[in-house]
């Protein structure tokens, strides 16, 4: 139902469905539908196995907790989503360990469908990621006077897992007999939720509805409001914009072919452009490129990185910043006309200046640098008397 929710709110399916096949194998198959359930138009998503619904195929079989974290690895996430589902599956298996007193790793859950959990639990996370939710927050969760049938026999509902996973959160009594949340949904909720306690305000950007598969005499159905939360002015001092960070990593390219990029992706517009030593897979060590990019240069800042990389992938994030107004003003000083970059919160000189006065004068540059600023500072207070006493 999650995953149906966050494609209805704009998740990509087919990036999703390479997720899921590039981590189950090519049998597996992610199948999204609307349906009506009880007047409610939803979003239906299935895991599929050879065609069938996995759920219901007969080719599933029981899931470890290290079965899971090779389906995670096979997937290839970015190393902080592979993180995430990482850290859920522990989640999941820690808390069945603890209802059964055993270890994690001998565990082996038989509800949560091997193909059925790893499929939905990889497909949220990627889909949060696109979607660029930073904060999920549930209200209070229905706790039915009921019993479920469980490869154990008869138990309580909700399972006892569900239970050890969402402790310390808030639950209204239900007496319908139903399995309002399961292991798998508890589990997204405790790592990736937190309980809602009021709203600060902003601005609904998309609504949607998860259909879940049972069609009871109510809507069996998952709501989700996306927000943009509302952001504080700063008193005219900065700007709020939004922006594209491109990525890929990288392992093979010389230094000369790296500084070469760099300087591609300035002439063509990048705002910024970095090299981050990073450790890749099998201990190899690369760079990650970080370029940001004003929205309307993304495909061609894109397309730099793919022809002079040779990168197969690239991952684009959309996020916000802040930035402030900012001037040049030449002044004068005992070097010679200097540029300085001004803003609301201070000044200082262009580093070219500053490299040429060091060089002309041989003297350091950091204490050029320092001078340079004294200098301006005492210019600033100096003007700011004079009008003082000119009233």
């Amino acid at each position: 139902m999650f995953l149906g929710l966050l494609i209805e709110l704009g998740a990509d399916c087919d990036i999703l469905r390479h997720t899921i096949r590039r981590a189950l194998g090519p049998n597996a198959d992610l199948e999204t539908s609307k349906i009506i359930r009880r007047g409610i138009q939803a979003r239906k998503a299935v895991i599929l196995w050879n065609g069938e619904d996995s759920h219901k195929s007969r080719d599933v079989h029981s899931l470890t907790l290290d079965k899971a974290l090779t389906f995670v690895e096979k997937a290839a996430l970015p190393e902080d989503l592979s993180k995430t589902a990482s850290r859920i599956f522990h989640s999941l298996f820690s808390a069945e360990a603890l209802v059964h007193g055993k270890s994690p790793r001998d565990i082996h859950l038989h509800e949560a469908g091997e193909l059925d959990a790893v499929g939905e639990i990889l497909g949220v996370v990627v889909a949060l990621d696109q979607l660029s939710i930073t904060n999920i927050y549930h209200t209070p969760l229905p706790l039915p006077a009921s019993e479920i049938s469980i490869a154990h026999g008869r138990y309580p509902n909700p399972a006892p897992a569900v239970i050890r996973l969402l402790e310390g959160r808030s639950f209204t009594s239900d007496f319908r007999d139903f399995e309002f949340v399961t292991p798998t949904g508890a589990v997204l909720l405790k790592e990736l939720a937190q309980e809602w306690s009021g709203f600060s305000g902003g601005r609904l950007v998309a609504s949607g509805y998860g259909a879940g598969s049972r069609d009871p005499e109510w809507p069996n159905v998952l709501r989700g409001l996306l927000f943009e939360p509302n952001v504080p002015a700063l008193q005219s001092k900065a700007d709020l914009e939004r922006i594209a960070v491109l990525e890929t990593d990288v392992d093979h390219l010389d230094g000369e072919t790296l500084a070469f990029l760099l300087n591609r992706l300035f002439e063509c517009g990048a705002l910024d452009a970095v090299l981050i030593p990073i450790l890749m897979k099998k201990g190899r060590p690369g760079y990650q490129i970080r370029v940001l990019s004003p929205l309307e240069k993304i495909l061609s800042l894109q397309e730099i990185l793919f022809k002079e990389t040779g990168s197969l992938g690239i991952r684009v994030l959309f996020q916000d910043r802040w930035v402030v107004s900012r001037e040049i003003e030449i002044c004068s000083t005992p070097y010679g006309p200097v540029r300085f970059k001004i803003s609301p919160f201070g000044a200082r000189p262009e580093f070219e200046d500053c490299r040429r006065i060091a060089k002309d004068q041989n003297l350091p540059l950091r204490k050029i640098r320092q001078e340079l600023v004294r200098l301006f500072s005492e210019k600033f207070s100096g003007g700011s008397e004079e009008k003082e006493k000119n009233g």
